[in-house]
């Protein structure tokens, strides 16, 4: 019973860790220069990064295997993402 609880919170721990750790990587990494462009924007809305972690969300209630992993990594993309400034934004319009 404890080895289960204390798996869970490893699996919980961890997965918050590897969210944070891959937004701050994602936020960090130089898409101006691969890409050509600065921000997602369709149609005039920026998509925030953090809006990957409510995807990974929306992923582990569809796929239940390892579901605590999912939910912890996008609460940490989530939290990255507002500890760095970036408020509790997930889409924003853009202006023009």
């Amino acid at each position: 019973m404890y080895l289960n609880l204390l798996f869970s919170l490893f699996t919980a721990v961890t997965g918050f860790i590897v969210g944070c750790i891959g937004a701050f990587i994602y936020e960090n990494l130089p898409f101006s220069k691969i890409f050509g462009i600065k921000k997602l924007i369709i149609r005039g809305y920026k998509f925030h990064h953090s809006l990957y972690g409510l995807l990974l969300i929306l992923m582990a209630l569809l796929f239940h295997e390892n579901s605590i992993f999912f939910v912890s990594s996008g609460l940490g993309v989530i939290a990255e993402h507002y500890l760095t400034g970036g408020g509790f934004d997930f889409i924003t319009k853009e202006k023009n």
